[in-house]
């Protein structure tokens, strides 16, 4: 550890305070690190007594005048589930690397269209492992604005007029022409775990309401954002039955894709009476990712 010491001390000297970060929460987890087994899991207590002997060893290099000393638990601890698995959901750099370049060595020529920007970050870090890779020709990213089912019906379509011999540059003309054919409306049960994630725009106004209220909610412009709220679940799964079948209007043909969180029942009812009322020629059934799921409860 002494080289990166070293290369603080040297910035130091050259007039800049440092910060030494030392892993108390990283040794109260165990840490695996890719060992046959677990490092023994610490109490705090145990963890700072270390880390306090070490940040002393660190004295040794470092200018203790112009060091402050912080520690992960301070902010790593304070991470709820949710908060876990929101930042697990999150693609890093290195995932879309080792995704895009073995398909572009082997000559494919690759259109990434991934969750919305407004409720993810991973379109960020497939921008930058495009410009990593060089920005080559072959790889087009492209954000989508959906989410969960409804940016399977994009994916879908494109699929298909690959198949048909669709160019990439017909490829990405088609995207702009295919998204305002589609829509997203959910229901859930409590906005506690969209507001706690951070994931709600519009739809905080519903927040403090009564319990039994429940908030009908549509993907626009890449968010969540709130439409009405009605009184019962029962009535909530009508009302966007309804709203749906004004968005669709008398457009043909029509694609549906019900979707639910461990609410497999209700799905199955809600999908047989979009079917009486909307006559679609093409069902996609899914079910929400539990990554999705411990965003919206």
């Amino acid at each position: 550890h002494t080289i990166s010491m070293r290369k603080l001390r040297q910035f130091q000297d050259l007039g800049h305070d440092v910060t030494f970060l030392i892993g108390t929460f990283t040794g109260m987890v165990g840490d695996p690190s890719d060992k046959e087994s677990a490092r023994r899991q610490q109490t705090l207590d145990d963890a700072m007594v270390k880390a306090r002997s070490y940040a002393e060893q660190a004295f040794r290099v470092l200018d203790r005048q112009k060091t402050r000393v912080r520690y992960n638990h301070e902010w790593l601890s304070e991470l709820s589930f949710a908060d876990i698995v929101r930042l697990a959901s999150n693609f890093t750099v290195q995932q879309f690397l080792d995704f895009f370049t073995p398909l572009l060595e082997a000559g494919h020529k690759v259109l990434y269209s991934g969750i919305s920007l407004g409720i993810s970050a991973s379109y960020n870090s497939a921008i930058i492992a495009k410009e990593q890779l060089g920005n080559p020709e072959a790889l087009e990213i492209v954000e989508s604005g959906l989410v969960s089912t409804a940016l399977s019906f994009l994916v879908v379509s494109l699929a298909r007029a690959s198949e048909e011999g669709a160019s990439m540059k017909e490829l990405l003309e088609l995207v702009p022409v295919i998204f305002p054919k589609i829509g997203v409306y959910f229901t859930v049960d409590t906005l506690e775990y969209l507001h706690k994630g951070g994931r709600i725009n519009t739809a905080k106004r519903f927040m403090g309401t009564a319990l039994n209220v429940k908030p009908l909610l549509e993907i626009r412009g890449g968010k969540i954002e709130a439409v009405e709220s009605v009184i019962s679940r029962k009535k909530a799964i009508t009302r966007m039955l309804e709203l749906v079948q004004k968005s669709v209007g008398d457009s043909t043909p029509v694609r549906i894709g019900p979707f639910h969180a461990l609410c497999e029942d209700e799905c199955l009812a809600m999908e047989a009476r979009a079917v009486e009322l909307l006559h679609p020629v093409e069902i996609i059934r899914s079910e929400v990712s539990p990554v999705i799921g411990a965003h919206v409860g």
